[in-house]
This record gives structure tokens, C-alpha cells and sequence, in this order.
């Protein structure tokens, strides 16, 4: 087996497309993901981000995910919400250029990695000429929790400094 092909197959992807069409319908899904941790002994998602994609324009580049605070053990899943699909593409650091993996994924769909998966690869959301709104919602377990006030108090500092 080469390199490449062993690195593929450490930085395993699954992509499972659900029927749920609507933003609030992904929330359903929520429960099934724990459940899906849960089956697979891994810790429970702590940690959510929400993208929102307004059109075509709007997009983010080939990245990995900074793995400093995310539990070893996490998943990490994007599931696609909105009303259009949009591209999903992954690709080796270095080979931006030729990901090996680039698919319109439909709203509900998701992708689940490893952090492992997420350290030997990058994934990106590339510019499409058209494209309606639509967005994904990440789910991850990182190991620093903050307490809420805590939180708040930060997110004021940080807007009288700005």
C-alpha cells in the first residue's frame, strides 16, 4: 500500500445523507449523533459552531481544524443545514489543488471525522457561482469548559477593546 493510500485509509471519512430537508429538522439529529458517540465510546459533543452561508460568494478555505483544545477522542461531525447544497471538499496539505474528495452535499448530510482524520487532511467550503442560503452546524467535545459568566464577562472586554 502507498503512503498516500495508508493515509487515506487512517483519515477515514463517512458521509451519510439523511432525508431531513429544513435548517430546524438537522436539530433532530442532534440526538441520533449522541446516540452515534455514545455506541462508538466516544466522549459527548460539549462544543457547537453554526456556519451560515448566504449565496455562492460566501464560502471558507481549505483548513483543519485546530485540535489544541479538542479532546482526542472527539468526533468531529459537520452536518449541512439550509435550503441548497453546497460543495464539500477535502484534500491532503500541500494538494489543495486537487482535493480528493469533492461532492454537493445535500442539506442534512454529514461528515464525520476523527481527529486524527482532521489532522492529516484539510476541508473547505469553495465559491460556486450560485448558490442560496445554507450552512453547517460542527458538533465536537473539546476539554476546556467555560462557565457561562465567565464567557459573557470575556465577550464584553472584548467588545469595549474593539
Amino acid at each position: 500500500m502507498s503512503a498516500r493510500a495508508a493515509r487515506r485509509d487512517e483519515a477515514r471519512y463517512a458521509s451519510r445523507q439523511h432525508t431531513c430537508g429544513a435548517a430546524p429538522r438537522a436539530w433532530i439529529r442532534c440526538d441520533q449523533h449522541q446516540a452515534c458517540r455514545h455506541s462508538l465510546g466516544r466522549p459527548r459533543a460539549n462544543h457547537y459552531i453554526i456556519t451560515k452561508y448566504e449565496d455562492g460568494q460566501h464560502n471558507i478555505g481549505f483548513h483543519s481544524d485546530k485540535a489544541k483544545d479538542i479532546d482526542p477522542e472527539s468526533l468531529i461531525t459537520v452536518v449541512k443545514t439550509g435550503s441548497h447544497g453546497r460543495p464539500f471538499e477535502l484534500c491532503f496539505p500541500g494538494q489543495e489543488k486537487s482535493p480528493f474528495f469533492s461532492r454537493v452535499l445535500a442539506p442534512g448530510t454529514a461528515v464525520i471525522m476523527t481527529v486524527k482524520a482532521n489532522l492529516l487532511t484539510k476541508h473547505g467550503v469553495p465559491v460556486v457561482e450560485e448558490s442560496g442560503p445554507s450552512g453547517s452546524i460542527v458538533f465536537r467535545t473539546i476539554k476546556t469548559l467555560v462557565p457561562l459568566d465567565k464567557a459573557s464577562k470575556e465577550l464584553r472586554k472584548r467588545a469595549r477593546d474593539e
